[in-house]
C-alpha cells in the first residue's frame, strides 16, 4: 500500500468536507462560495494525485496529471479571489475585466497542458510512486510560477493589512490566523515545489499537503471566531462597528465595557483604550457629574436627545446628542446601559449660523436692525446707570444709486462691504456699526461724557468714507450724509432716536453732501423731502392716514362765517401731521394725486351735505384742484358723480384752481369750467396775482371769485404799492361781478388796511371775504360745527 497515496486521499477528504461545510454555513455569501471553490480545487488536485502516484503506467499517470492540473493551476486564482472578498476589496471585482485577469491564465495553462504539455519533460517512477520531470527552461512553467507567487503575495499582503487595521479584536484574530497559517503553508509548499524542480532528489511534492495547514487555520477561525459564519452575535458586532454614531456599553455603575469604532474615531482613542475606564473621563472638567445625571435619568426610563459635550483625548470639546437605554438579562435584571452619542457639531454650527443671520446683515456681516434694538436697549440701561450719553448716527451714502445704475449691483455690493469694513475700523470696540438695508447704516456710539463727544468719531468716519477705493478696477470716491440724535436729549427709546436721527440726516443731505447734522427740534418736518415720503404715500389712503381740516372764510362787513376751505393733512404714523407742501409735489409726480383728489372730493362733499342738512346755509365749502386733477379727461364726470352720490347741492361748493392751472391750457380750461358751470358748479381762481395774468384773461370764463395771493395781503400794511394793487384788483373784480377773498390775514394791521382801502375805481374796495390765522387756523370738523352752531344761534 502506498502511504503517500493514502495521505493524498485523506487530504482530498478534508478538502472536500471543508468545502461542503463552508457552503452549508451560508451558500449565498460570495466569500463562502470563493472558499468552497478553493477547497474544490485542492480536492481535485489531491484526488488526482492519489491515482497519479499509483498509476500502473506512464500513460495513466499523464492522464491523472492532466486532471490534477485543473486543481493546481486554478487554486492561486481562487486564493486571490478569496482574499479580495475577505479584505473588502470588492470594488476591483465589480469590473468585468477583473475576472479575465484572475481566471484567463487558468484556461491558457490548462489548454497548454491538454495539448503540448510543454512544462513537463517526462514522467518517471520514484520511491513514492510516479513523479514529473519538469522542463525548467519552459516559459510555460516560469509563467505559472510567477503567477502563483504574484497572486499569493498580493493575497497575503491584503490579509496582513487587514490584520493590522481591523476594527474589532475578533476580526484581527481572524486575520492573524489566516495570515500565519497561510504563510506557513505557502513557505512549506514553495520549498517542497522548488526542491523537486531544482534538485534531482527522490522526494515527493508536498505542496498540496502543506495547504492543509491553511485550511485547518481557516476552519479553526470558523469555530473560534465565527469566520464565514453569520450569527446574531456576529451580526450585532458588525452592526455595532458599522453604525455611524458613537456607541458605548457601560455597566450599572458607569464603567465602560465596550466601545465601537466611531467612538474611538470621534474621541481619538484606540478601541480598547476606554475599556474598564469610568464614563466620567469623557465629560469636560466641571461637568463630571454628567454621567451620574445620565445614570439617574436611565433609572427612570430611556434617555432621548440629551444635549451634552464630550472631551476628546486631545482635550477638545465636542457637542453631542445622547440617547441611552438599559440592557436586561433573561431574568429582567439590569446588567448595563447602551449609550448612543451623535456628534452635533455641524448642527450646532448651523444653529449658530442661523442665529447669526437672524441678527446680522447677510452681505456685510454687520449687525442688523434687530440686533441694534437689543444693543441700544442695553446701552440705554448702562447710560442710565453711569449717567452718560449715547449718540445714534444714521448714515446714508450720497448718490449710491448711481453706482448701481452705472456699474451694476455687484460693484454696489462690493462697495457696501468696503464701507462696512471702514465703519468698523473707525469706531471703538465698544461701539456698534449696523446696516439697516440698502445704503443706510447706523453707528451706536456709547459712553459719551458729554453730548458733543460724538464729533470725534463722526469726523473720523467721514474721513475714512471719502477716501478713494478701488472696487474691481473701478476707482470710486463716495460721500455720506449723517444725522445724529443724542440719548437722552433727543429721545429715550429707539423709535424716537431713529426718527430724529433720520430727520437730521435728511437735513444734512438737503444742505449738501458729505456732512453731518445734529438733530434739533427746529428741524421738525422741514427736513422731509418727497423722496423720503413717496414710498409711504401710496399706503396713506389705505391706512386712513389722510384727514381734512377746515379754515373759516369770514364776511368782512358783518363778521359771519360765509364758507370754509377744505385743507388736506397727512397724519403720518411716524412724523405726525404733515402739511400739503411736504407731500403734494410727490403726489403729483407719482400720480397718487388722482385717488387722493377723489378722496378729498367725496369727504368734503359729504361734510358739506351734513352742514347743508343741518341748516348752516349759505356757508359753502371750497375744495382745491391740483393741475394734474384738473387735466383729468373725466374731471367733469367725476365731480358730477360725487355730487350725485352725496346728494349735495352744487351751490354749496366752490372749486379752487390756481391761475397757472387755468393758463396752462386756456382752451381746455374754458371747456371744463363752462361745462361744470352749466351744472351750477362755481370756480374760484386761487393765488391770483402770483403770475403775470390779468383779469382780462378771465372774461371768457364763468368765474365766481378770485383769491388774492398772500404776497399782497402780507405786505399791505407796510407797502403802499401793494395796497394800491389790492385796491385796484378788488375794484376791477367787483366791476366784473366777481367776488374777492383775501387769504393770509395774520394780524389786525392787515385787516385794518383792507378796510381802509381808498376807492379809486368804480365799485367797493372792500373784500367780500377774508381768511387767515387772525380768525382761525385750519381746524377739525367738530370745531367748525361749534362755530356754525353759535353763529346760527346768534342769528
Amino acid at each position: 500500500m502506498n502511504v503517500l497515496a493514502l495521505v493524498m486521499f485523506f487530504s482530498f477528504v478534508i478538502y472536500l468536507g471543508s468545502g461542503i461545510y463552508v457552503i452549508i454555513l451560508d451558500r449565498k455569501s460570495a466569500l463562502n462560495r470563493a472558499f468552497f471553490a478553493l477547497n474544490m480545487s485542492f480536492a481535485v488536485w489531491a484526488f488526482a494525485l492519489t491515482f497519479f502516484i499509483t498509476a500502473p503506467n506512464k500513460e495513466s499517470s499523464l492522464f491523472w496529471d492532466i486532471i490534477a492540473s485543473f486543481g493546481y493551476y486554478s487554486f492561486s486564482s481562487f486564493v486571490l479571489h478569496f482574499f479580495l472578498l475577505y479584505t473588502g476589496k470588492t470594488r476591483f471585482l465589480k469590473k468585468w475585466w477583473s475576472y479575465i485577469i484572475i481566471y484567463l491564465p487558468v484556461f491558457i495553462l490548462i489548454a497548454n497542458k491538454l495539448t503540448v504539455n510543454s512544462s513537463v519533460n517526462d514522467y518517471i517512477m520514484g520511491s513514492f510512486g510516479w513523479k514529473m520531470v519538469r522542463s525548467t527552461g519552459s516559459i510555460w512553467l516560469q509563467a505559472s510560477l510567477i503567477r502563483y507567487l504574484l497572486f499569493s503575495i498580493i493575497g497575503f499582503s491584503l490579509c496582513y493589512f487587514k490584520w493590522q487595521k481591523a476594527h474589532s479584536i475578533r476580526e484581527r484574530k481572524q486575520a492573524k490566523i489566516i495570515f500565519i497559517s497561510g504563510m506557513l503553508s505557502l513557505i512549506v509548499g514553495t520549498i517542497s515545489y522548488f526542491m523537486n524542480i531544482l534538485f534531482e532528489i527522490d522526494f515527493p511534492d508536498m505542496t498540496i499537503i502543506s495547504m492543509l495547514i491553511w485550511i485547518m487555520g481557516v476552519m479553526y477561525g470558523i469555530q473560534k471566531y465565527k469566520l464565514l459564519t453569520l450569527t446574531p452575535t456576529v451580526a450585532a458586532d458588525n452592526i455595532l462597528h458599522t453604525i455611524i454614531d458613537a456607541v458605548i456599553l457601560i455597566n450599572p455603575i458607569g464603567k465602560i465595557l465596550h466601545t465601537n469604532i466611531e467612538t474611538g474615531r470621534l474621541l481619538g482613542y484606540e478601541e480598547d483604550e476606554l475599556t474598564d475606564t469610568e464614563l466620567d473621563r469623557l465629560f469636560p472638567e466641571g461637568n463630571s457629574n454628567k454621567s451620574q445625571h445620565i445614570l439617574d435619568l436611565l433609572k427612570k426610563g430611556p434617555v432621548r436627545n440629551l444635549e451634552s459635550d464630550f472631551i476628546t483625548k486631545n482635550n477638545q470639546q465636542i457637542p453631542i446628542m445622547i440617547s441611552a437605554s438599559e440592557c436586561r438579562d433573561h431574568e429582567g435584571e439590569t446588567i448595563g446601559y447602551v449609550i448612543v452619542s451623535k456628534d452635533v457639531t455641524k448642527l450646532r454650527d448651523m444653529e449658530n449660523r442661523l442665529k447669526h443671520l437672524a441678527h446680522h446683515d447677510a452681505l456685510t456681516n454687520l449687525p442688523n436692525r434687530l440686533l441694534l434694538k437689543d444693543r441700544l436697549r442695553q446701552a440705554i440701561a448702562r447710560a442710565k446707570r453711569d449717567q452718560t450719553f449715547i449718540a445714534l448716527v444714521l448714515l446714508d451714502l450720497d448718490q449710491f444709486k448711481n453706482v448701481n445704475d452705472v456699474l451694476g449691483h455687484s460693484i454696489g455690493d462690493l462697495l457696501l462691504i468696503e464701507i462696512a469694513k471702514r465703519l468698523t475700523e473707525s469706531i471703538r470696540q465698544s461701539d456698534t456699526a449696523v446696516r439697516l438695508g440698502g445704503d443706510e447704516f447706523v453707528l451706536l456710539i456709547e459712553d459719551l461724557k458729554s453730548p458733543e463727544d460724538y464729533e470725534t468719531v463722526v469726523k473720523k468716519v467721514l474721513e475714512r468714507i471719502i477716501a478713494p477705493c478701488v472696487i474691481d478696477t473701478h476707482r470710486l470716491k463716495i460721500t455720506a450724509s449723517m444725522g445724529i440724535s443724542i440719548y437722552p436729549t433727543d429721545g429715550s427709546d429707539m423709535e424716537n432716536l431713529m426718527k430724529n436721527a433720520d430727520l437730521a440726516m435728511y437735513f444734512a443731505k438737503n444742505h449738501g453732501s458729505n456732512r453731518y447734522q445734529l438733530f434739533s427740534t427746529s428741524m421738525s418736518l422741514s427736513t422731509i423731502n418727497a423722496d423720503h415720503l413717496i414710498d409711504n404715500l401710496d399706503k396713506a389712503l389705505e391706512n386712513n392716514e389722510l384727514i381734512l381740516l377746515y379754515q373759516p372764510i369770514i364776511d368782512l362787513t358783518v363778521g359771519n362765517i360765509i364758507g370754509t376751505e377744505a385743507l388736506i393733512r397727512w397724519n403720518h404714523p411716524e412724523y405726525g401731521i404733515i402739511t400739503p407742501s411736504k407731500f403734494m409735489k410727490a403726489a403729483e409726480e407719482s400720480g397718487s394725486i388722482v385717488p387722493i383728489g377723489e378722496w378729498v372730493l367725496w369727504t368734503a362733499f359729504r361734510q358739506a351735505k351734513k352742514w347743508q342738512d343741518a341748516g348752516y346755509s349759505p356757508a359753502h365749502v371750497s375744495v382745491n384742484l391740483s393741475l394734474r386733477q384738473f387735466q383729468q379727461k373725466n374731471l367733469v364726470e367725476v365731480i358730477l358723480d360725487v355730487l350725485n352720490g352725496t346728494g349735495l347741492s352744487p351751490e354749496s361748493i366752490l372749486m379752487e384752481i390756481t391761475e397757472s392751472t387755468v393758463l396752462n391750457d386756456i382752451e381746455y380750461s374754458i371747456d371744463v369750467i363752462q361745462r361744470l358751470y352749466k351744472h351750477q358748479v362755481r370756480f374760484v381762481i386761487d393765488d391770483f396775482g402770483a403770475g403775470y395774468s390779468s383779469l382780462l384773461y378771465f372774461r371768457k370764463l364763468p368765474i365766481y371769485a378770485i383769491k388774492l395771493d398772500r404776497f399782497f395781503t402780507s405786505s399791505i400794511a407796510d407797502d403802499p404799492e401793494s395796497a394800491a394793487i389790492v385796491s385796484a384788483i378788488v375794484a376791477m373784480a367787483h366791476n366784473m361781478n366777481l367776488k374777492v377773498i383775501a387769504e393770509g390775514i395774520e394780524d389786525d394791521r392787515q385787516l385794518e388796511s383792507l378796510r381802509s382801502l381808498d376807492q379809486h375805481f368804480f365799485g367797493s374796495p372792500v373784500c367780500d371775504g377774508v381768511q387767515g390765522y387772525l380768525f382761525s387756523k385750519p381746524v377739525s370738523v367738530d370745531m367748525i360745527e361749534k362755530l356754525l352752531k353759535n353763529q346760527k344761534r346768534e342769528n
